[in-house]
C-alpha cells in the first residue's frame, strides 16, 4: 500500500481521522450491552459514564483524544506505516509537541478532580496519561484502567495464556464478547457472576414452561 504524502499539519490531523479509530466503539459498554441482552446483571460493574472534560460526549471526545495521539506519536511506527510525512510538516509537529502534551495533562487533571472513582489512579508516563484519558473517554471501570496502565509498566510481549483461556469461556457462556481487557481476578468474577445468573434464568424459564407461578 502507497503511503500518503503529508505536506501540511492540517493534512496530517485530516489523514490520520482517516486511519486511527475510524469508528466510535466501547468494548466496556458493548459487553455490559451483550451481558443485558442475555438477562445477566453481573455482580461487578462494567462500564461507567464518566464527566468528561468540556462537558464533550464521548464521541466528541474521542475526536479530540485522536488528534492528541496523532500529535504525541508522529514519529512512530504506528504513524509512519501509513505516512511520508516532509521535513517542513516534521519540525512543525515537533514545535507543537509541548502544547499537546499540556492538553493532555489537563485533562487528566480534569477527568481526576471531577470522577472521584478515578483520583487516585497514578499517571506518571504520557502512556498512562493516554490510557485514563481512553479509560474516561469509553467508559472502563477504574479497575480495569488501573489494570491496563500496570501491564505498560510491565511490558510483556508474551500474551496471558490464563486470561485468553477466560475470555473464550465467556465468550461460551454469552455467545459473542468484544475485545474488552479485564484482569484475571474480574474476569474470574465475571464468569462465576454469569454462571449464576444463567442457572437461575435457566430454571425460571423451566418454570414458566411448565405453568408454575412464582412463590
Amino acid at each position: 500500500m502507497a503511503k500518503t504524502l503529508i505536506t501540511s499539519v492540517n493534512q496530517f490531523e485530516t489523514e490520520w481521522a482517516k486511519v486511527f479509530r475510524t469508528n466510535f466503539d466501547s468494548s466496556a459498554k458493548q459487553l455490559n450491552e451483550i451481558l443485558l441482552e442475555n438477562n445477566i446483571f453481573p455482580s461487578i460493574k462494567i462500564f461507567y459514564e464518566y464527566k468528561l472534560p468540556n462537558n464533550f460526549s464521548p464521541q466528541e471526545f474521542e475526536k479530540e483524544i485522536k488528534k492528541i495521539w496523532g500529535h504525541l506519536i508522529f514519529d512512530t511506527n504506528s504513524v509512519t506505516i501509513y505516512f511520508d510525512i516532509d521535513k517542513k510538516t516534521l519540525n512543525e509537529l515537533e514545535k507543537q509537541r509541548s502544547k499537546h502534551t499540556d492538553i493532555l495533562t489537563s485533562w487528566v487533571n480534569n477527568i481526576k478532580n471531577n470522577n472521584p472513582e478515578l483520583s487516585n489512579i497514578s499517571v506518571k508516563t504520557q502512556d498512562n496519561a493516554l490510557a485514563l484519558v481512553d479509560g474516561a473517554c469509553y467508559g472502563f471501570t477504574p479497575e480495569d484502567i488501573e489494570f491496563f496502565i500496570n501491564k505498560q509498566t510491565y511490558k510483556s510481549d508474551k500474551k496471558d495464556y490464563k486470561i485468553e483461556e477466560k475470555k473464550d469461556e465467556l465468550e461460551k457462556l454469552l455467545g459473542k464478547t468484544p475485545s474488552f481487557v479485564l484482569s484475571s481476578e474480574r474476569l474470574d468474577t465475571l464468569i462465576d457472576s454469569v454462571k449464576k445468573q444463567k442457572r437461575f434464568n435457566d430454571y425460571i424459564e423451566w418454570r414458566q414452561s411448565r405453568g408454575m407461578e412464582d412463590e
